[in-house]
């Protein structure tokens, strides 16, 4: 009993790999960070620029140059923003989804017959192809979309 238990997790952890959210979730902080970081650097920028206008230390030709500049720099950069903090919450969702999915699975790693109630909580559905004939030998595609993680 003991091997099948090792088995079923070994199973929910195979599925659940191949969702690979933890990685990506990191690289998107780590993108995000960025982008505020130099969001940030910008803002002063802009305000150093302006003093220097005042101050007659800079043209107004010259300051409206780098001032445009920089404005489609942080235009460029917030649109970055939002879709990484898209992204972020779709990861966040992926990840609670995943976690639903194995609690869900648990409940079923001891099961002697599959049954409607199993398939129903576990599968999303199963999409069946044309069959195949590759060199005389017939193959038809099974892909099992599950519940939650796809």
């Amino acid at each position: 009993m003991k091997s099948l238990k090792l088995n079923s997790d070994e199973f929910i952890n195979n599925i659940v790999n191949k969702v690979d959210t933890d990685e990506h979730i990191k690289v998107l902080v780590s993108e995000k960070n960025k982008i505020v970081t130099r969001l940030n650097t910008i803002d002063s920028i802009i305000i150093r620029l302006y003093e220097d206008l005042v101050e007659e230390k800079l043209s107004g030709s010259n300051y409206q140059k780098m001032l445009d500049k920089y404005q489609d720099e942080q235009k460029k950069l917030n649109s970055q923003l939002i879709e990484i903090e898209s992204k972020l919450t779709q990861e966040n969702k992926t990840e609670a989804n995943i976690e639903t999915f194995k609690q869900i699975a648990r409940k079923y790693i001891d099961f002697d017959e599959l049954t409607p109630e199993i398939i129903n909580n576990l599968i999303s559905h199963i999409t069946v192809s044309h069959v195949k004939v590759i060199n005389g030998t017939k193959f038809r595609e099974i892909k099992i979309i599950y519940k939650f993680i796809g």
